[in-house]
């Protein structure tokens, strides 16, 4: 009828047409199918530990590194020489070190309503790898016996603590699918948690066996897991 606005335009109509297009409609069904599965689902324990404040996350991750770093040293043994270094000065950088584990799993563990820290959270993860690095550096840093001995051994427990440390910070990481930068983070804190492992086990601070048998661990945890995020991000998941 002449008079009466058509409220149809035809931008609303190109709206409409692409809303029914087959990708977006298979794209919704498959969004719906997935909120109502995961809310169907009853809740596991580690849906609850998820849910738990940053603080008590972070804190719950912490613990049950130490714990796992712990039993690690327990089962394999103690340095032989704790008699003959300064027990305080050790204990000191292991605490430093742990610290810095504190750190990066903070970081890693952002909310859901804090905004990706993109670049500054993988500096952040580089500078806190480098402190296990430049303490194997410089002479004297760390107390024991000068040699360069084999790597292989330290590179095996030192990868199981930082394996597991890092993968305990991803499964209480909020989103789906962390930020590389997280990601990064989440191996810098397993690698600081190895590294303090493997000086509460191995005597030798030979400056090749810290670099590569002792610090080397976290960056090889830090890059498999931003390439296995990368991956799975090629994947579409």
């Amino acid at each position: 009828m002449a008079g009466i606005h058509d409220p149809m335009t035809p931008l609303d109509e190109l709206l409409a047409d692409d809303l029914r297009a087959p990708a977006v409609t298979e794209d919704l069904e498959a969004m719906l199918a997935r909120l109502v599965e995961d809310t169907a689902q009853p809740p596991t324990g580690l849906d609850r530990l998820r849910e738990l404040p940053g603080w008590a996350r972070v804190g719950a991750g912490l613990v049950l590194g130490a714990v796992v770093a712990g039993s690690i040293v327990a089962a394999t043994g103690f340095r032989g020489d704790l008699e003959a270094i300064d027990g305080l000065r050790l204990g000191l950088s292991v605490a430093a070190l742990l610290g810095g584990a504190t750190i990066a799993t903070t970081l890693s563990l952002r909310g859901l309503h804090q905004p990706e820290l993109g670049w500054k959270g993988g500096l952040a993860a580089l500078l806190l790898l480098a402190l296990p690095a430049v303490s194997a550096l410089v002479p004297g840093t760390w107390q024991g016996v000068d040699i360069e001995a084999p790597i292989t051994g330290c590179m095996a427990l030192g990868g199981i603590a930082s394996a597991i440390m890092a993968g305990l910070v991803v499964l209480l990481s909020r989103w789906r699918a962390p930020a590389l930068s997280s990601l990064a983070l989440a191996g810098s804190s397993g690698g600081l948690i190895a590294f303090a492992t493997q000086q509460l086990h191995c005597p030798a601070v030979g400056g090749q066996h810290l670099l590569v048998g002792h610090a080397g661990v976290g960056v090889l945890t830090a890059g498999a897991l931003v390439l296995a995020g990368l991956g799975l991000r090629a994947l579409g998941r």
